[in-house]
Protein backbone atom coordinates (compact mmCIF):
# COMPACT_ATOMS: atom_id res chain seq x y z
CA UNK A 1 0.00 0.00 0.00
CA UNK A 2 2.82 2.63 0.85
CA UNK A 3 4.32 1.74 -2.52
CA UNK A 4 1.47 2.55 -4.37
CA UNK A 5 0.89 5.77 -2.04
CA UNK A 6 4.55 7.27 -2.94
CA UNK A 7 3.98 6.35 -6.62
CA UNK A 8 0.81 8.03 -6.45
CA UNK A 9 1.91 11.13 -4.66
CA UNK A 10 5.40 11.22 -6.36
CA UNK A 11 3.49 11.05 -9.93
CA UNK A 12 5.32 8.24 -10.84
CA UNK A 13 2.68 6.62 -13.68
CA UNK A 14 5.09 5.33 -16.54
CA UNK A 15 6.35 2.46 -14.75
CA UNK A 16 5.19 -0.67 -13.02
CA UNK A 17 6.91 -1.95 -9.76
CA UNK A 18 6.84 -6.31 -9.43
CA UNK A 19 3.83 -7.85 -8.77
CA UNK A 20 4.88 -10.67 -6.61
CA UNK A 21 3.61 -8.28 -3.33
CA UNK A 22 0.76 -7.07 -4.90
CA UNK A 23 -0.35 -10.28 -5.94
CA UNK A 24 -0.25 -11.13 -2.12
CA UNK A 25 -2.03 -8.25 -0.89
CA UNK A 26 -5.19 -8.37 -3.65
CA UNK A 27 -5.63 -12.15 -2.59
CA UNK A 28 -5.99 -10.81 1.39
CA UNK A 29 -8.30 -8.47 0.32
CA UNK A 30 -9.70 -7.88 -3.01
CA UNK A 31 -12.11 -5.08 -2.01
CA UNK A 32 -10.60 -3.20 0.03
CA UNK A 33 -7.31 -3.32 -2.04
CA UNK A 34 -9.10 -2.11 -5.02
CA UNK A 35 -10.28 1.08 -3.44
CA UNK A 36 -7.43 1.72 -1.99
CA UNK A 37 -5.83 2.11 -5.59
CA UNK A 38 -9.02 3.72 -6.94
CA UNK A 39 -7.90 6.07 -3.85
CA UNK A 40 -4.32 6.85 -4.90
CA UNK A 41 -4.42 6.47 -9.28
CA UNK A 42 -0.63 5.90 -10.15
CA UNK A 43 -1.29 5.38 -14.20
CA UNK A 44 0.32 2.36 -15.68
CA UNK A 45 1.34 0.71 -11.96
CA UNK A 46 -2.25 0.96 -11.07
CA UNK A 47 -3.64 -0.68 -13.70
CA UNK A 48 -0.98 -3.57 -13.10
CA UNK A 49 -2.29 -3.19 -9.96
CA UNK A 50 -6.22 -3.38 -10.94
CA UNK A 51 -5.20 -6.55 -13.24
CA UNK A 52 -3.72 -8.52 -10.03
CA UNK A 53 -6.67 -7.72 -8.10
CA UNK A 54 -8.75 -8.48 -10.58
CA UNK A 55 -7.33 -12.65 -11.11
CA UNK A 56 -7.51 -12.39 -7.26
CA UNK A 57 -11.09 -11.72 -6.78
CA UNK A 58 -12.01 -13.74 -9.85
CA UNK A 59 -10.97 -16.99 -7.24
CA UNK A 60 -13.02 -15.81 -4.68
CA UNK A 61 -16.77 -14.17 -5.85
CA UNK A 62 -16.21 -13.17 -9.33
CA UNK A 63 -19.68 -12.23 -9.43
CA UNK A 64 -19.31 -10.10 -6.32
CA UNK A 65 -16.20 -8.19 -7.80
CA UNK A 66 -17.79 -7.53 -11.73
CA UNK A 67 -20.43 -5.75 -9.22
CA UNK A 68 -17.94 -3.64 -7.76
CA UNK A 69 -16.56 -3.08 -10.76
CA UNK A 70 -19.80 -1.83 -12.53
CA UNK A 71 -20.37 0.25 -9.47
CA UNK A 72 -17.34 3.06 -10.19
CA UNK A 73 -16.71 4.44 -13.27
CA UNK A 74 -13.74 4.89 -14.64
CA UNK A 75 -10.68 3.04 -17.05
CA UNK A 76 -9.48 1.67 -13.38
CA UNK A 77 -12.52 -0.10 -13.20
CA UNK A 78 -12.67 -1.73 -16.37
CA UNK A 79 -9.23 -2.91 -16.28
CA UNK A 80 -10.40 -5.19 -13.23
CA UNK A 81 -13.62 -6.12 -14.36
CA UNK A 82 -11.81 -7.50 -17.74
CA UNK A 83 -9.32 -9.20 -15.72
CA UNK A 84 -12.13 -10.81 -13.65
CA UNK A 85 -13.62 -12.14 -16.34
CA UNK A 86 -10.79 -13.37 -18.46
CA UNK A 87 -10.07 -15.57 -15.33
CA UNK A 88 -13.50 -16.30 -14.71
CA UNK A 89 -13.75 -17.64 -18.44
CA UNK A 90 -10.47 -19.74 -17.85
CA UNK A 91 -12.29 -21.48 -14.55
CA UNK A 92 -15.60 -21.60 -15.42
CA UNK A 93 -16.74 -20.67 -18.84
CA UNK A 94 -20.81 -21.40 -18.49
CA UNK A 95 -21.02 -19.22 -15.14
CA UNK A 96 -18.72 -16.20 -16.31
CA UNK A 97 -21.10 -16.78 -19.69
CA UNK A 98 -24.46 -17.01 -18.23
CA UNK A 99 -23.60 -13.83 -15.48
CA UNK A 100 -22.49 -11.57 -18.66
CA UNK A 101 -25.84 -12.60 -20.87
CA UNK A 102 -28.07 -11.64 -17.88
CA UNK A 103 -26.60 -8.20 -17.48
CA UNK A 104 -27.53 -4.59 -18.87
CA UNK A 105 -26.13 -4.24 -22.24
CA UNK A 106 -23.48 -1.32 -21.47
CA UNK A 107 -22.00 -3.61 -19.31
CA UNK A 108 -22.17 -6.91 -21.17
CA UNK A 109 -21.03 -4.48 -24.25
CA UNK A 110 -18.01 -3.26 -22.53
CA UNK A 111 -16.88 -6.43 -21.09
CA UNK A 112 -17.50 -8.81 -23.76
CA UNK A 113 -14.43 -8.21 -25.98
CA UNK A 114 -12.69 -9.24 -22.97
CA UNK A 115 -14.70 -12.75 -22.50
CA UNK A 116 -15.16 -13.88 -25.77
CA UNK A 117 -11.07 -13.17 -26.14
CA UNK A 118 -10.65 -15.99 -23.91
CA UNK A 119 -13.36 -18.25 -25.07
CA UNK A 120 -11.95 -18.14 -28.55
CA UNK A 121 -8.64 -20.04 -27.24
CA UNK A 122 -10.26 -23.17 -27.13
CA UNK A 123 -13.62 -22.45 -28.83
CA UNK A 124 -13.62 -20.05 -31.74
CA UNK A 125 -16.51 -21.09 -33.11
CA UNK A 126 -18.42 -21.20 -30.13
CA UNK A 127 -17.24 -17.61 -29.25
CA UNK A 128 -18.42 -16.58 -32.50
CA UNK A 129 -21.87 -17.64 -31.85
CA UNK A 130 -22.15 -16.47 -28.61
CA UNK A 131 -21.32 -12.77 -30.28
CA UNK A 132 -24.10 -12.73 -33.26
CA UNK A 133 -26.24 -13.61 -30.61
CA UNK A 134 -26.07 -11.39 -27.91
CA UNK A 135 -24.52 -8.14 -29.56
CA UNK A 136 -24.66 -5.99 -32.03
CA UNK A 137 -22.97 -2.83 -34.12
CA UNK A 138 -20.16 -1.74 -32.86
CA UNK A 139 -20.20 -4.08 -29.80
CA UNK A 140 -20.32 -6.99 -32.47
CA UNK A 141 -17.04 -5.54 -34.13
CA UNK A 142 -15.11 -5.33 -31.27
CA UNK A 143 -16.01 -8.78 -29.99
CA UNK A 144 -15.86 -10.27 -33.00
CA UNK A 145 -12.14 -8.96 -33.25
CA UNK A 146 -11.19 -10.01 -30.06
CA UNK A 147 -12.01 -13.75 -30.84
CA UNK A 148 -10.22 -13.69 -34.09
CA UNK A 149 -7.33 -12.14 -31.79
CA UNK A 150 -7.85 -15.09 -29.21
CA UNK A 151 -8.14 -17.84 -32.18
CA UNK A 152 -4.49 -16.56 -33.39
CA UNK A 153 -2.79 -16.98 -30.85
CA UNK A 154 -3.66 -20.90 -31.00
CA UNK A 155 -4.38 -21.65 -33.85
CA UNK A 156 -3.55 -19.04 -36.37
CA UNK A 157 -4.64 -21.00 -39.51
CA UNK A 158 -7.82 -22.10 -38.03
CA UNK A 159 -8.43 -18.75 -37.53
CA UNK A 160 -7.48 -17.66 -40.86
CA UNK A 161 -10.25 -20.19 -42.56
CA UNK A 162 -13.01 -18.97 -39.56
CA UNK A 163 -12.46 -15.10 -41.29
CA UNK A 164 -12.75 -16.40 -44.75
CA UNK A 165 -15.78 -18.15 -43.58
CA UNK A 166 -17.65 -14.91 -42.59
CA UNK A 167 -19.61 -12.74 -44.90
CA UNK A 168 -18.87 -9.56 -45.50
CA UNK A 169 -19.01 -7.07 -43.06
CA UNK A 170 -17.66 -4.85 -41.04
CA UNK A 171 -17.12 -7.25 -38.43
CA UNK A 172 -15.41 -9.67 -40.78
CA UNK A 173 -12.81 -6.28 -41.67
CA UNK A 174 -12.04 -6.40 -37.97
CA UNK A 175 -11.52 -10.10 -37.73
CA UNK A 176 -8.93 -9.66 -40.37
CA UNK A 177 -6.78 -7.28 -39.45
CA UNK A 178 -6.76 -9.01 -35.82
CA UNK A 179 -5.46 -12.31 -38.36
CA UNK A 180 -3.41 -10.48 -40.16
CA UNK A 181 -1.17 -8.82 -37.04
CA UNK A 182 -0.56 -11.94 -35.58
CA UNK A 183 0.41 -14.05 -39.06
CA UNK A 184 2.37 -11.08 -40.86
CA UNK A 185 5.73 -11.06 -40.09
CA UNK A 186 7.35 -8.14 -38.30
CA UNK A 187 10.05 -5.68 -40.29
CA UNK A 188 12.77 -6.87 -37.77
CA UNK A 189 12.31 -10.71 -37.54
CA UNK A 190 13.46 -11.52 -41.03
CA UNK A 191 10.79 -13.57 -42.49
CA UNK A 192 8.89 -13.46 -45.54
CA UNK A 193 5.44 -13.73 -45.84
CA UNK A 194 3.87 -17.10 -46.07
CA UNK A 195 2.21 -17.88 -49.52
CA UNK A 196 -0.41 -19.18 -47.77
CA UNK A 197 -1.35 -15.90 -45.83
CA UNK A 198 -1.30 -13.62 -49.22
CA UNK A 199 -3.92 -15.98 -50.66
CA UNK A 200 -6.23 -15.87 -47.61
CA UNK A 201 -5.68 -11.84 -47.82
CA UNK A 202 -6.54 -11.96 -51.91
CA UNK A 203 -9.74 -14.14 -51.64
CA UNK A 204 -11.21 -11.57 -48.95
CA UNK A 205 -13.48 -8.83 -49.73
CA UNK A 206 -12.25 -5.74 -50.59
CA UNK A 207 -13.11 -3.72 -47.88
CA UNK A 208 -11.77 -6.04 -45.26
CA UNK A 209 -8.24 -6.17 -47.41
CA UNK A 210 -8.58 -2.16 -47.34
CA UNK A 211 -9.04 -2.71 -43.38
CA UNK A 212 -5.79 -4.87 -43.13
CA UNK A 213 -3.53 -2.49 -45.45
CA UNK A 214 -4.78 0.62 -43.12
CA UNK A 215 -3.14 -0.71 -40.18
CA UNK A 216 0.52 -1.22 -39.27
CA UNK A 217 0.13 -4.75 -41.14
CA UNK A 218 1.11 -2.10 -44.38
CA UNK A 219 4.38 -1.34 -42.58
CA UNK A 220 5.45 -4.43 -41.14
CA UNK A 221 4.63 -6.36 -44.59
CA UNK A 222 6.49 -3.82 -46.51
CA UNK A 223 9.23 -3.92 -44.01
CA UNK A 224 9.47 -7.86 -43.77
CA UNK A 225 8.69 -8.79 -48.21
CA UNK A 226 8.59 -6.13 -50.10
CA UNK A 227 8.21 -7.89 -52.94
CA UNK A 228 5.44 -10.04 -52.15
CA UNK A 229 4.07 -7.04 -51.08
CA UNK A 230 4.81 -5.89 -54.97
CA UNK A 231 2.76 -8.23 -56.29
CA UNK A 232 -0.18 -8.19 -54.34
CA UNK A 233 -0.37 -4.52 -54.87
CA UNK A 234 -0.16 -5.34 -58.89
CA UNK A 235 -2.97 -7.65 -58.95
CA UNK A 236 -5.08 -5.86 -56.54
CA UNK A 237 -8.34 -3.60 -57.75
CA UNK A 238 -8.11 -0.11 -56.50
CA UNK A 239 -11.03 -0.69 -53.84
CA UNK A 240 -8.32 -3.16 -51.62
CA UNK A 241 -5.95 -0.36 -51.60
CA UNK A 242 -4.84 3.26 -50.74
CA UNK A 243 -2.48 5.56 -52.09
CA UNK A 244 -0.38 4.87 -49.10
CA UNK A 245 0.05 1.45 -49.79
Amino acid sequence: MGLLRLMADWHIDRHGPRMTAISKWAAADPRHAAEFTLQHPAGYVSELTMEAIGKAWAGTDPAGALESAAARAGGLSSTMAAAVLKAWAGANLTDAANWLAGTDARTRDSLSPAFVGTWAKHDAPGALDWCQSNLAGSSLIQAVGAVLKGAADTDIAGAAALVASLNPSPARAEAAVAVARKWFPDALSGETLKPEAVAWLSGLDPYSVKRVLDTPVEWTWAGSDPSSMAAFLVSSNAAQVSTSA
